[in-house]
């Protein structure tokens, strides 16, 4: 099932009303933990703010995708992908350090910031892994969101011909749904 076929108006709608929660909660983070300095931590503020950009970019994708820009948007979607795989990828292991630096120092779960006089060691390595796994979370879903319409606009058939043709060697094979793929395409008089 591909975006096309299972993307409602209202189906996308809702998509597009929850990047913008996530787009305003990311940033309301990074300006409440950067600016506030009894909630001052730069871990969490950052991750934060990485959360916004990557529900930005997949706000982005629903948005082109509503817009109907397929002819040029199709090519832009291969970064979204690489970016969103990549950054999964790292997302998972910065989520395993912090924890693990959590753990080691024997941080207590409440602790926001290092202004602890107690605890020295207290950064709140527990908020900036919970930001790390929404970071992932908006990483996986532009990694999903742009694979899926990039899947959707290579294989409908309103897409450019550049698409449905593949050169191989001398000839030009069709690959469209009703023509045969050992035969070569034959030119019109």
């Amino acid at each position: 099932m591909d975006a096309s076929e299972s993307s409602s108006p209202a189906r996308v709608k809702c998509y597009i009303c929850y990047c913008c929660v996530g787009i305003f909660l990311g940033i309301a983070v990074f300006v409440c933990f950067l600016a506030l300095p009894e909630y001052l931590n730069l871990h969490v503020s950052l991750w934060g703010f990485a959360s916004a950009m990557f529900a930005f970019l997949t706000l982005v994708a629903h948005v082109q995708d509503v817009k109907g820009n397929r002819d040029f948007w199709v090519y832009r979607l291969k970064f979204f992908i690489l970016l969103g795989f990549f950054t999964s990828v790292g997302c998972i292991v910065a989520f395993i350090v912090y924890i693990v630096l959590a753990v080691v120092q024997n941080q207590p779960l409440i602790p926001v910031n290092n202004n602890d006089n107690d605890n020295e060691n207290a950064k709140g390595y527990y908020l900036a892994a919970i930001w790390v796994f929404m970071t992932w979370k908006w990483s996986l879903a532009l990694f999903l969101t742009a694979r899926s319409y990039r899947r959707s606009y290579t294989t409908s058939r309103e897409t450019n011909a550049f698409l449905n043709f593949v050169y191989s060697g001398n000839l030009l094979f069709c690959f469209s749904p009703d023509a045969v793929p050992s035969q070569p395409l034959e030119e019109e008089p």
